[in-house]
């Protein structure tokens, strides 16, 4: 598993194994393949197919286009042979392993560099140390500078160099040396992490951001809401962190991003210079923020927690209505209510007659809005209902993160 290039589109991994092996006095028959497959992570729990291979001598893949620079990558491989003599296939998998990648941190005051690197791979790179390489700027060629001992899981260096000049742009990549036996061709395993490059300037400090709730019960409680052209607004605010240890919490701005639901990519909505932000003019309360804080140097920090908030869920039918055509109460709709995806209304006479019936959705941005309109035969002439009582049965499904379904009962009176 080795990073050949890093790139936020180009990037490069070289991925190698080795041909099964039959058992004793077993033979491999069946027709053999290898199915190459990429999560994202130390640990994805999915995975995407690569490619398919159909001869038992391919053993080595250049997995292309991929985003090095800021992704870390783990590879699952399955051998599998199927029969033509109505044999269920046999399949077996490897051991996943996951690609290297390095980090690199000023320390504060910054006079040296925190080197880490991370991996999670089936073979041992223990037994010998990791090899670290630097540059001093963002061309040019690496040398070597030292080796470090590493975990099973990773390790890290200080690079504490006297010549490293305060401002200055390193970067780093590392080589790991594995084993799966202590001689022979699979005692030697070298990887190298992808290239990572960081200004010898203490990093901004994350934010901790927090967001205002939306007070639900005393939305409820209102006579009317929203009115026409009323709309929520969210309120943030943050302070500096103390993360990664030695951060400056110098800042000369911050970025906030939004997105309207708990998973999905975040969107940039502002940037500003204080450490509150109001996000106005919402049909929606819900949603997820996040938060970066950039140094006077041009520095951005880590993304802040991710701070949500759900719709709330709330709905009111009013007990009378008069479609008189004054222009003032003239149809039948909820005075109070959360953000809607979509009402199936009915109404029925006293009898049990169905006098309406419709589906209104957010993007009618008019909910119900029963006219007193319904059949002919309500009356003797028109078609409007009579006055009188109406039962109403409203089944309705609100905006929120889980989809809520409520059914509403109940009555209203129409009078002219």
């Amino acid at each position: 598993m080795d990073v050949e290039e890093t790139s936020t589109t180009a990037g490069r991994i070289a991925v190698r194994w080795t041909q099964p092996r039959a058992a004793a006095g077993a033979t491999l028959d069946g027709a053999p393949s290898f199915v190459l497959s990429r999560g994202e992570g130390l640990a994805p729990t999915t995975f995407t197919t690569v490619r398919t291979f159909t001869s038992i001598n391919d053993t080595a893949f250049v997995d292309t286009n991929l985003n090095t620079q800021d992704r870390q990558y783990t590879y699952k491989l399955e051998f599998i042979r199927t029969f033509s003599d109505g044999r269920q296939p046999e399949k077996e998998t490897a051991p996943t392993a996951s690609s290297v990648r390095v980090t690199a941190l000023p320390n504060n005051p910054p006079t040296a560099i925190t080197v880490s690197w991370t991996y999670n791979v089936p073979w041992d790179n223990t037994a010998k140390p990791v090899t670290i390489y630097r540059r001093t700027g963002t061309t040019g060629a690496f040398a070597q500078i030292a080796t470090a001992p590493t975990t099973a899981t990773g390790g890290t260096y200080l690079d504490k160099d006297p010549a490293l000049v305060k401002g200055q742009t390193y970067c780093y990549y590392v080589q790991t040396e594995g084993r799966y036996a202590p001689t022979g061709y699979l005692s030697s395993l070298l990887n190298k992490s992808q290239q990572q490059c960081t200004a010898l300037i203490p990093p901004p400090c994350i934010p901790v951001l927090t967001l205002q709730p939306t007070n639900c019960d005393s939305l409820a409680s209102l006579q009317e809401f929203p009115r026409d052209n009323q709309r929520y607004s969210n309120r943030l605010s943050w302070k500096a962190g103390s993360l990664p240890a030695g951060c400056d919490a110098a800042v000369a701005s911050y970025r906030v991003y939004y997105r309207p639901a708990p998973t999905g990519a975040f969107a940039l909505i502002g940037t500003t210079t204080q450490t509150s932000f109001v996000h106005p003019n919402l049909e929606f309360s819900g949603g997820c923020y996040a938060v970066q804080a950039v140094a006077p140097s041009g520095a951005v920090s880590d993304t802040s927690n991710v701070a949500c908030q759900d719709n709330c869920v709330f709905f009111k039918l009013p007990n009378i209505f008069t479609p008189t055509g004054d222009g003032v109460n003239d149809v039948f709709r909820p005075k109070n209510y959360s953000p809607i995806r979509r009402i199936h209304f009915q109404a029925f006479n006293r009898w049990g007659v169905k006098v309406f019936e419709n589906t209104t959705t957010a993007s009618d941005r008019v909910l119900i809005n029963w006219d007193g309109g319904g059949p002919v035969a309500e009356k003797a002439s028109g078609t409007k209902v009579s006055d009188g009582i109406y039962y109403y049965l409203a089944e309705v499904e609100f905006a929120d993160f889980a989809n809520t379904k409520r059914t509403y009962k109940g009555w209203v009176e129409v009078v002219r």
